[in-house]
């Protein structure tokens, strides 16, 4: 039988920034993250999910709603490791280094990460990557869907792709792939590519019936 999962959820950390900080307390993070093991069973492994808006790059000079470039969004997340929140760091640091997972969902304030030399960045300075740490660029929780946007750099890594899909799929999600350039130059393509994929229709009111109208 395979081992269960706790599962542990947070969000909206918003790390980064300048003072006042909204994250006012980074120590007291850095050591509910270290006592996560000791919550476990003999019988279980641990999952960290960061469910969104983890770095604040919204409130980090120049205050962009969004940095397209590489190399600022980039300092953008130096300037957030090298500030004072670094023991949340090191925190992730000894989690992963401790043979548990972790995955991060992109939120509006952390789009940045979608960018894959900052996602890269971030993975070096955790100390590990797939499938062991996942950061999902879009996800949908009630369509079990994920979608990511893929750099050149994918060609020279397959395999790791393979198994962090493979990873994914063992859990219920659907991944969907696309290039960045789709995405960037080819948008109205690649929406009706993933209209046309996607056939969950959500209804904002579940337990009521389709409205017909009024009568």
């Amino acid at each position: 039988m395979a081992a269960a999962t706790r599962l542990i959820a947070i969000s909206d950390l918003h790390l980064g920034g300048v003072a006042p900080y909204m994250m006012s307390n980074p120590e007291r993070l850095a050591a509910f993250i270290d006592s996560l093991p000791g919550r476990l069973a003999a019988d279980e492994t641990l999952e960290l999910v960061i469910a969104g808006d983890f770095i604040d790059f919204l409130a980090v000079p120049d205050f962009k709603s969004w940095t397209p470039d590489p190399r600022e969004a980039s300092a953008k997340l130096g300037h957030t490791l090298r500030g004072p929140f670094a023991s949340v760091f090191d925190a992730l640091r000894r989690h992963v280094a401790g043979g548990h997972r972790l995955t991060l969902l992109i939120g509006n304030h952390d789009i940045d990460l979608a960018l894959p030399a900052v996602k890269d960045a971030l993975l070096r300075e955790i100390g590990a990557g797939p499938p062991q740490v996942n950061l999902l660029d879009f996800v949908c929780l009630e369509a079990k869907l994920v979608i990511e946007v893929d750099g050149g750099q994918h060609v020279q890594q397959v395999d790791r792709d393979a198994r962090r899909t493979a990873w994914l799929e063992q859990r219920g999600f659907r991944v969907l792939r696309f290039w960045n350039h789709d995405v960037l130059d080819e948008m109205r393509l690649s929406r009706r590519s993933l209209s046309g994929r996607c056939t969950l229709t959500l209804n904002p009111h579940p337990h009521l019936p389709p409205s017909r109208g009024k009568e």
